[in-house]
């Protein structure tokens, strides 16, 4: 028998997994991909003959992340699901990988605003996932984990965050750098290579 407890967190993992499900799906649809029906044209080459260029993301490759909405701490609550997007164009062996505004699913594991007598707020991030140009998944499994602290702000993340009062938030001109999880095979146009 569940409890309502568990029936809570299961309900939060299939979410999460609906979630990256649908902005696979949206943005493959974004950019015109198509799944290949049986007898079409195999992967590396489109239907209409033009080739694809297969290229490799790296477990620990990093990827440049924004927030088209700021938040605080205080603002978002643990097991929600944001989305932040690709910031800048991941370029490999003079390829777009990874094109700016490419979805980023992100999972809010720890979210406290400021406590009684000053206690900084916290907050915690995972990087779950975001998808190549042809819709596949790509794994990110990065977490990110921030503390106010006063004035001041203590980051496991090289970049820089709003502080208000004690409070970590991340507005729309901040920058986070999750990395890879595992390997992923990405197909990209020739035409965006250099």
């Amino acid at each position: 028998m569940r409890t309502n407890r568990e029936a809570k967190g299961s309900s939060a993992g299939s979410a999460a997994g609906t979630a990256i499900a649908l902005i696979a799906l949206l943005w493959a649809a974004a950019l015109g991909a198509a799944s290949t029906p049986a007898g079409a044209a195999a992967p590396g080459s489109a239907a209409g003959g033009a080739q694809y260029t297969q290229l490799m993301l790296a477990q620990g490759d990093s990827l440049e992340v924004r927030f088209p909405t700021p938040f605080c701490s205080g603002s978002v609550k643990k097991g929600a699901v944001l989305q932040g997007e690709i910031a800048r164009n991941k370029v490999l062996s003079g390829c777009v990988a990874l094109k700016e505004g490419t979805p980023v699913v992100v999972k809010v594991t720890d979210a406290k605003g400021n406590g009684f007598a000053g206690k900084a707020g916290k907050l915690s991030l995972l990087f779950e996932s975001t998808v190549g140009a042809d819709g596949a998944p790509i794994e990110l499994n990065s977490p990110v984990q921030m503390k106010g602290k006063g004035r001041n702000i203590i980051v496991k993340v090289l970049t820089l965050f709003l502080i208000h009062g004690g409070e970590p938030c991340i507005g729309t001109q901040d920058r986070l750098f999750p990395k890879v999880g595992k390997d992923a095979q990405v197909l990209v146009d020739p035409a965006g290579c250099k």
